[in-house]
């Protein structure tokens, strides 16, 4: 992404920046997602396990 560049070029580099931070952005969100899913999961069996076992 160079100044000398022609202008099609600079939104070029925009596009791909922009895509870049859209496609890691999504990753984040999957990451998270599934980090979440996984934690109310293990809440889930735990009180499963606790209200089997407990009362």
């Amino acid at each position: 992404c160079d100044s000398v560049a022609p202008v099609w070029h600079h939104s070029y580099c925009y596009f791909y920046v922009y895509v870049r931070v859209i496609i890691i952005l999504n990753i984040l969100i999957l990451c998270s997602n599934r980090f979440i899913i996984k934690l109310s999961n293990k809440k889930y069996t735990f009180w499963k396990i606790y209200n089997n076992n407990c009362l």
